[in-house]
């Protein structure tokens, strides 16, 4: 299996995600607090998912 590099909207995505779940932790966002875990997994998932996956 050969991985390629995530299209630059999943990276951001894959970003933004990934920052509410460190925002969540420092202060408190209604939408991400209590769910910081799976907004990292998601975060996670997307990117490596576009890495797998061609043409996302």
């Amino acid at each position: 299996m050969r991985v390629g590099k995530p299209s630059a909207l999943m990276f951001i995505i894959s970003a933004i995600l990934a920052t509410l779940a460190v925002l969540a932790m420092l202060t408190n966002i209604p939408i991400v607090d209590g769910h910081e875990f799976i907004f990292m997994f998601a975060a996670w998932a997307v990117l490596a998912l576009s890495t797998v996956i061609r043409g996302i």
